[in-house]
């Protein structure tokens, strides 16, 4: 579990990934950068052969 307020560039280099820096400053907001819209529980992203599925969200926040 990570937090949506997580860094990207923390994560790139914490967990060896490779997110896109400059879209979004955080895992949040990449993920609202792909999905065009406020995730809700349970929606996914795929990049990189990694997914990443909200688990904690509300109508304004992904947590």
């Amino acid at each position: 579990m990570i937090s949506g307020k997580a860094p990207i560039s923390e994560l790139n280099d914490s967990l060896k990934l490779n997110l896109p820096i400059g879209e979004a400053h955080t895992l949040a907001g990449f993920l609202i950068n792909r999905l065009r819209y406020i995730p809700a529980v349970g929606d996914t992203v795929q990049e990189q052969g990694h997914r990443y599925t909200v688990t904690r969200a509300d109508a304004r926040t992904v947590t």
